[in-house]
């Protein structure tokens, strides 16, 4: 089941297109949510993705490095730090922060996750697999798009674009 979504053809352009939207628990909790005329809060975790490191991709890793963790945030409090590889969310593998931030946006403010993290591992440190469950906070942070998947500085969106309000 799913939402399908189609586009005509205009004269001079090749074909019609046409996509569908997979009706899941998460598109379902959205839209009652909706129904009742609020706008929906959507998870956030409070971390700033990276690409792996050149040895973690080597030994062939994946996920996404956090680069930063804000404070008093779901990452805070699981105990996620600068240098962890996020490499599941509820059991969804992540390759890459891109991953991170489709799936925990998909997720509504309250609800909880387990994340599945690796600590460790470079410089002859012994790597740890490490994961909790985590309940998400709402977007507290203003800051730019770019930031919410993962380019750009959490200090300078801080600086430019707004503070932490808790």
């Amino acid at each position: 089941i799913g939402l399908t979504i189609s586009l005509a053809a205009l004269a001079g352009y090749e074909r019609p297109g046409g996509f569908a939207i997979p009706v899941t628990e998460e598109f379902r909790r959205v839209v009652d949510v909706l129904k009742t005329g609020r706008t929906p809060d959507y998870g956030f975790l409070g971390v700033e993705p990276g690409p792996p490191t050149p040895q973690q991709r080597q030994s062939g890793r994946l996920g996404t490095r956090v680069v930063d963790v804000v404070p008093a945030t779901p990452a805070a409090r699981a105990g996620l730090r600068v240098g962890d590889l996020i490499t599941q969310v509820d059991d969804q593998p992540i390759h890459d922060r891109l991953d991170l931030f489709r799936v925990v946006s998909s997720r509504l403010a309250g609800m909880h996750v387990r994340l599945q993290w690796l600590r460790g591992g470079e410089g002859g440190r012994t790597e740890r697999a490490m994961s909790a469950r985590v309940p998400l906070s709402k977007k507290r942070l203003e800051m730019s798009p770019a930031y919410l998947i993962g380019y750009g500085s959490l200090k300078a969106s801080v600086h430019v674009l707004g503070r932490y309000r808790g």
